[in-house]
């Protein structure tokens, strides 16, 4: 609002220069009108012509007053007028201009259209904002509720926004409008990645999607994927990746090596032959093609023989296969060769 100002002529108590030649420390006499009225949508007056002033000593005086003419009238606006004489001394007197009819006509605005935002983004207070251009005919302090609330986090998905304004006299209007989502270029943040993990030979690849925090700007829902999946063989050395995708095929990934726990798992030998004959003077067979060795770890174990093949059997023995993996773990099986027509008990 602006204020105005004018020279008003005044009715002065003295006119000679013997009393102009005093200092003038005495304020001009300013007197306001009755409180007026106005039909709501009009622009305030100017209400000089209404002022009586009176001044000890000037001839003109200038009266400002505030809010000036032109200015947007609202219900129950107070407008001040401020007189100053030429030393400097001022007064003032003040009226209220009320409406001269009942307010019926609602807040008006601009409601606003295309209104983006980026996923992660506070909703501002669009009610107060000054794209809106609310206007009222004749309330200047305006109330305004906001569904939903500014500040309410936007995640991306079309947004209806509606704003109830109403003015004094509780005449109301809305405005609809709905927000939609700028591209969404931001990745998902992967939390609490794991290190170097260990498993046990032989073992399988465990869930690890569980393990990790994943969040995201803009999607509530983010797809987490692992790879090798779970349940895959597992190998020493190998290395997991783990990756989060949003609904803007946004990804990141995380990755960690998975090691070999301490193999203390012995190999497993099976088939182990029953106790066997043997003519005196006759080789050792080589027996290892009688069993199957398996281990958790060592695809490859050592397997050997005592007495090796093709030593000359004597007398009864004892024959022991043993399987030995990359970890010195050690299994053993035995069993007993008889001198053909005798049978010896193995001790």
């Amino acid at each position: 609002m602006k204020s105005v100002s004018r020279k008003i002529k005044a009715v002065t108590k003295f006119t000679s220069k013997i009393a102009k030649s005093a200092a003038d420390t005495e304020p001009p006499i300013l007197i306001c009108p009755p409180n007026q009225k106005l039909t709501c949508g009009m622009l305030v007056p100017s209400y000089f012509d209404l002022l009586t002033v009176n001044d000890n000593l000037d001839t003109e005086i200038d009266v400002t007053q505030y809010p000036g003419e032109g200015s947007f009238f609202y219900d129950g606006m107070e407008i001040q007028f401020t007189a100053k004489d030429d030393a400097g001394n001022t007064s003032s007197c003040s009226i209220i201009v009320t409406s001269v009819n009942p307010d019926v006509a609602p807040p008006t605005f601009t409601c606003p259209t295309n209104i983006k935002l980026n996923c992660g983004d506070a909703i501002p207070n669009y009610a107060i904002s000054p794209i809106m251009n609310l206007k009222d005919d004749c309330s200047i302090n305006l109330k305004y509720k906001m569904t939903p609330s500014a500040g309410t986090i936007f995640y991306g998905n079309p947004t209806p926004i509606e704003i109830e304004y109403s003015d004094k006299t509780g005449n109301k209007s809305y405005c609809n409008f709905t927000i939609t989502s700028n591209p969404d270029v931001i990745k998902p943040v992967i939390s609490n990645c794991p290190g170097v993990q260990f498993l046990a030979c032989g073992s399988v690849l465990p869930d690890y999607k569980t393990w990790v925090t994943v969040s995201d700007n803009c999607d509530g829902i983010l797809t987490i994927s692992q790879t090798p999946s779970p349940g895959t063989a597992f190998t020493p050395g190998m290395t997991v990746t783990l990756m989060v995708k949003d609904a803007s095929n946004n990804t990141s990934a995380c990755s960690f090596v998975i090691n070999a726990s301490a193999d203390t798992v012995k190999p497993v030998i099976t088939n182990c032959p029953s106790n066997q004959t043997l003519a005196i003077g006759d080789a050792i067979p080589d027996y290892l093609g009688l069993i199957h060795v398996t281990d958790n770890c060592d695809t490859n174990p050592i397997v050997t023989q005592v007495p090796i093949p093709g030593t000359i059997f004597t007398s009864g023995t004892n024959v022991v296969i043993s399987a030995k993996d990359a970890s010195e773990n050690i299994s053993v099986c035995n069993f007993y060769i008889n001198p053909l027509g005798e049978i010896y008990p193995q001790s």
